[in-house]
């Protein structure tokens, strides 16, 4: 695998943060308005900007100038020099071809790459094919397949549009991200916690579904919950609770620890609650899991406090850590390892005062955490281009004219 430059090292100096988006409830995607992607929820960090500002984004307006920006920039810089201004030729796909073999298709190759003309796969093409590969995150290889011809195809604009996009993206965050801080990059759904500017440690989380996704967000980490309830989404308590009350009786509340509450927040007998209704979807339920270990909130629960309910933490489905793609939450980031997490946020994990529910523990020296989502980020060679798993991409590439 090629070597790649850590986010730790892209955000060690990232700038002013320049947009803010209103709250958009949890269950609709928060990506409605193409032109801003970022919630602010935490006055420390940025004063929300004018109208006037935000209508500028994303025209053709040049943004304020920033260290992240200017080496993103850099980058295209070297990436438009090397691979924008090649024939705009349209290769046909075919066997792979290693070095030493010859004809036609070499002849359109090495013509398309910006080499002397030839029909050889000589040591010079072989090292053009690697460079290319190199700057657009292809699979290391020197030979000619099929991956290689539908990059090449697709054109310099492509790859130059996803860059420029993901440039606005960091534009987003602010100039001083702290001393110590946590990035949650949705893209490759890991947590980074960083200290001056290096990354410290690292682990999985488990983000959004395609359907409820977790949105692009700066916060500031003020204090922990220990055994906290879980407050179930409306169609959990639809799938979860109340079908398999009906069909189990009273023993399943017993075993989970699940309760209704009432309008004012009182715990109702079960006997008063239309379970039908709530099966059926015709009355809406709230319901409340109890602290204990299948609590759907684990352990401890990590608040940044904002308006949209987002927040990190412990899970009991563990085994949802060993799956590749992980997007199987209601929006909240679940972390793979809470006690390390809370350890490195408070100096020590907190411990619990007996068994009470939703005991909080301020953090000594509150953290930032900047919740993000980048397709294209800079490396030692180009680009490396992430799979959109939110289909985020395609608007703004269009609002782009792209």
């Amino acid at each position: 695998m090629l070597c790649k430059l850590t986010l730790a090292a892209i955000f060690t100096a990232i700038p002013a943060a320049l947009s803010a988006q209103s709250a958009a409830p949890l269950g609709v995607s928060p990506v409605t308005t193409p032109a801003v992607e970022m919630h602010y929820s935490d006055a420390s960090l940025i004063a929300p900007p004018t109208d006037e500002f935000l209508a500028m984004f994303p025209s053709a307006t040049r943004l304020p100038d920033n260290p992240l920006a200017v080496g993103m920039e850099a980058a295209l810089a070297r990436f438009d020099a090397e691979w924008g201004s090649l024939p705009a030729i349209t290769l046909e796909e075919g066997s792979t071809l290693a070095p030493g073999a010859t004809g036609d298709r070499i002849a359109r190759l090495r013509e398309r790459l910006g080499l002397s003309a030839g029909i050889e796969f000589d040591n010079e093409l072989a090292a053009r094919i690697a460079d290319y590969r190199a700057a657009h995150d292809l699979p290391v290889s020197n030979r000619i397949d099929n991956t290689l011809v539908a990059s090449l195809n697709r054109g310099h604009a492509y790859y130059r549009a996803l860059a420029d996009l993901n440039l606005r993206r960091f534009k987003l965050l602010p100039s001083d991200l702290g001393e110590r801080y946590v990035i949650v990059d949705l893209t490759t759904q890991e947590l980074r916690m960083v200290e001056n500017g290096q990354t410290v440690d690292r682990m999985k989380v488990v983000i959004g579904k395609p359907s409820t996704q977790t949105p692009v967000m700066a916060g500031v980490l003020r204090y922990t919950v220990l055994n906290p309830y879980w407050n179930v989404p409306y169609d959990l308590a639809q799938d979860n609770v109340a079908r398999k009350y009906l069909a189990q009786g009273r023993p399943y509340l017993r075993r989970t620890g699940f309760k209704v509450l009432d309008d004012n927040g009182k715990v109702m007998d079960p006997g008063a609650v239309d379970w039908k209704g709530a099966a059926n979807g015709d009355v809406k339920i709230t319901v409340r899991q109890d602290p204990g270990p299948g609590n759907g909130m684990g352990a401890a629960k990590f608040m940044f406090p904002n308006s949209l309910g987002i927040y990190l933490h412990d899970t009991p489905s563990r085994a949802l850590f060993d799956q590749e793609e992980r997007m199987f939450s209601a929006g909240c980031i679940r972390v793979e390892d809470y006690a390390r997490f809370g350890s490195w946020l408070h100096g020590a994990m907190p411990t619990a005062s007996g068994n009470a529910a939703e005991q909080r523990v301020d953090v000594p020296d509150p953290v930032p955490v900047y919740v993000t989502y980048f397709t294209a980020v800079p490396t030692e060679t180009g680009f490396e281009f992430r799979e959109d798993i939110y289909g985020r991409d395609a608007p703004r590439l269009a609002l782009a004219g792209n």
